[in-house]
């Protein structure tokens, strides 16, 4: 799998610095991860090699279908090689193997990857899959509660899923087969369309996922009007999200606060609770994209001194945060009181105050790459903008 050589030009930097970088700047960052990803799955090859055992014959095996299906349909190797939860998975994998904690690794998973892709790519191919947690995952397509090993047979003409139950019709679907549900809503020629998925036990700490195939009309109602809301009102920033967004991982709300998140190693995912209103569908979309976008930056662009550990008051939280994280503070919220502005002052002044407060703190704490400060002095001279 070939691998790219990327460069940022300084003006979609400068964009990105801003708060924005529209859909040029999206694409930039997610080809950057797709390299990653690419270079992970590769690791993972000579580590799984490495470490010998079942594993390593596996991977190799699901290594060479990658290959192969690459050849003949780039687009749909991608599609699920670069899909957030497998390039999380990927990371994660790699260095478990590489600190040598084999026994923690899934590094077989390899193998439902590229069974995904080759039902994505309608080859002729059959690919031998385990259950992990007594799941039959295949990423970017959906899951079936099996424990054991099964085989996925793809052609042309169907895609079968075979398992000592029998055999379910993928694209058909069937007893046993929950494909994930897409949820999709579309304002002014601005369509948002994400499938919702769940991620493992516990990511979220004590906040506890709501399985995806119980996304009900509600769920579909409230993000439907929320993308009115964006779309309309800040449509910059809707297609941004559009471009961005893949994946959500629905959370169990307490009906109070809005609980929401944005895994830094998972390009294209979110979490949230139920939003509490439309708006809050609205400023939260627009809110984690940008914690992608930072992340993603940050991989190719070094804006902080990660190995100096002090920390600093954020006005979004109770406890004091290390650099980075305050970084991501400032411009999630820098989203937040642009969305609020023109919609509700009291709400933008508090944010943009607080995004400014921030930015001098950070500017004047020393630990600002020379590109850090170039991006924190953009979050400024925007958010002084509003005045």
């Amino acid at each position: 799998m070939k691998v790219p050589f990327h460069h940022l030009p300084a003006r979609t930097f400068a964009a990105l610095a801003a708060g924005r970088g529209g859909p040029a700047a999206i694409a930039a960052l997610a080809a950057v991860r797709s390299s990653r990803d690419r270079l992970l799955a590769h690791a993972l090859l000579e580590l799984a090699k490495k470490a010998g055992g079942e594993q390593a014959a596996i991977v190799k095996d699901a290594y060479a279908t990658l290959v192969a299906v690459e050849a003949w349909d780039r687009e749909a190797v991608a599609a699920v090689l670069d899909y957030p939860t497998v390039s999380a998975w990927l990371l994660r994998t790699a260095l478990q193997l590489d600190q040598g904690r084999v026994d923690e690794a899934t590094p077989g998973w390899l193998s439902s990857v590229a069974a995904a892709a080759v039902v994505r790519s309608a080859v002729t191919a059959t690919v031998e899959i385990t259950s992990i947690d007594g799941a039959l995952t295949l990423p970017t397509l959906g899951v079936a509660e099996y424990d054991g090993r099964a085989r996925v047979v793809s052609s042309p003409r169907e895609a079968i899923l075979e398992t000592g139950r029998g055999a379910v019709d993928l694209r058909a679907g069937g007893d046993g087969w929950r494909s994930l549900p897409r949820l999709t809503a579309e304002h002014r020629g601005l369509r948002l369309e994400i499938l919702a998925d769940n991620w493992e036990s516990g990511w979220f700490g004590t906040t506890p996922v709501v399985p995806a195939e119980r996304i009900g009309t509600r769920w579909r109602e409230i993000l439907a009007q929320g993308w009115r809301i964006l779309a309309a009102h800040r449509p910059e920033a809707a297609e941004e999200v559009a471009c961005a967004l893949r994946t959500l991982i629905p959370l169990r709300g307490d009906g109070v606060h809005q609980a929401s998140g944005t895994p830094q190693d998972a390009f294209g995912c979110m979490a949230m609770s139920l939003p509490l209103s439309p708006e809050m569908a609205a400023v939260t979309l627009t809110h984690e994209v940008q914690h992608t976008k930072l992340s993603a930056l940050d991989d190719l662009i070094p804006l902080v001194d990660k190995n100096d550990d002090r920390t600093f008051h954020a006005p979004w939280r109770p406890d004091p945060r290390p650099a980075l994280p305050l970084l991501h503070g400032i411009y999630a919220h820098l989203s937040v009181a642009d969305f609020w502005r023109g919609r509700d002052e009291a709400r933008f002044g508090r944010w943009q105050a607080a995004v400014v407060e921030t930015a001098a703190t950070l500017l004047g704490s020393g630990l600002l790459t020379p590109a850090g400060e170039f991006f924190v002095k953009g979050i400024l001279e925007r958010a002084r903008s509003w005045d």
